[in-house]
């Protein structure tokens, strides 16, 4: 199935990402987002701040408050060979 195929890419990049030292503290926005446009429709705009639904998203993608996969996301996914690295991280 195309969508358990991409949430498994989508979970291995998070993985390897929480094996390079990137988590819950790099989840954020580039500082140059956050400057207000000069022009055009997003003249004077920034976006909403995003971090206190941080934990909302997590729980969608069945990741700890972390943003670590949980042992339920692996074994789901099939990703279970992967869990000694999530577990370094929780």
């Amino acid at each position: 199935d195309v969508l358990k195929s991409a949430s498994r890419i989508f979970n291995l990049q998070r993985i390897i990402s929480l094996g390079d030292g990137h988590g819950h503290n790099t989840d954020n926005l580039l500082a140059k987002i956050r400057i207000p446009a000069k022009a055009g429709f997003k003249a004077g705009k920034v976006p909403l701040p995003f971090e206190p639904h941080l934990e909302e998203y997590y729980a969608m993608r069945v990741w700890d408050k972390d943003g670590v996969p949980t042992k339920q996301c692996l074994e789901e996914l099939g990703l279970n060979e992967y869990a000694y690295i999530t577990q370094q991280k929780t």
